[in-house]
Order: C-alpha cells, then sequence, then structure tokens
C-alpha cells in the first residue's frame, strides 16, 4: 500500500468517526458526480477488511476502524512499519560492526 492509499482511506474512515452516529447513506457515500473515483474501491477494501460494515441502505463504521483512527490511522501504521525496519537495518549494521571490531581486536590481541 503506498502513501496516498494510506491517506485515502484515513480520510474515508475519518468521515465516519466525524459522524455523530457513525453511519453514512449509501446513495450519498457512492454518488459518482461528487466522490473521487478511487473512492468506491477505498469503501470496498474497508468493508472486507471489517474496519465498516455494510447494511441495506448504508455504511456504519466498526469498533476495529474506530481503534485504527485512534492508533493514527493506515498513514501512522506505515509510519511504524518503516521506522521498524529501519530500525531493523540499523540494528544489523550495529551488530555487524561490532563483531568485526571484536574480530580485530582478537587478532590484534594474538598476533601483538
Amino acid at each position: 500500500m503506498d502513501w496516498f492509499d494510506s491517506i485515502r482511506l484515513d480520510e474515508v474512515l475519518g468521515m465516519f468517526n466525524g459522524v455523530q452516529t457513525g453511519r453514512i447513506p449509501s446513495n450519498l457515500l457512492l454518488d459518482d458526480e461528487k466522490a473521487p473515483k478511487d473512492w468506491l474501491c477505498a469503501i470496498d477494501f474497508l468493508t472486507e477488511e471489517g474496519y465498516l460494515k455494510e447494511f441495506e441502505d448504508y455504511y456504519e463504521i466498526t469498533y476495529r476502524g474506530k481503534a485504527m483512527l485512534r492508533d493514527g490511522g493506515f498513514v501512522g501504521k506505515d509510519r511504524r512499519e518503516r521506522r521498524l525496519a529501519y530500525s531493523t537495518i540499523i540494528a544489523a549494521v550495529c551488530s555487524l560492526l561490532g563483531l568485526l571490531l571484536s574480530l580485530v581486536a582478537l587478532i590484534c590481541q594474538i598476533y601483538g
């Protein structure tokens, strides 16, 4: 998932969170004239993943969707995953440098 997708998913979830009942009528949500072209894809994804629930004439945000927003949304999730990947790479490089330094110190102690 790229950055734009994460922003779009957060926008859709945020709309539901901004409504007091957490419900938005389907005809208003799926209006082709006013909605961006990738809107339906975002709604389908959120429904499939359990962040939204589809009823006959409206969509409703689920507790999972509210929890995702509370935790920073999809953008926050991407940032956390990116930080974790960078931290893992930095830890691996530091470990290798430490091992290399230990080997050099051992060799210097044996031959020096």
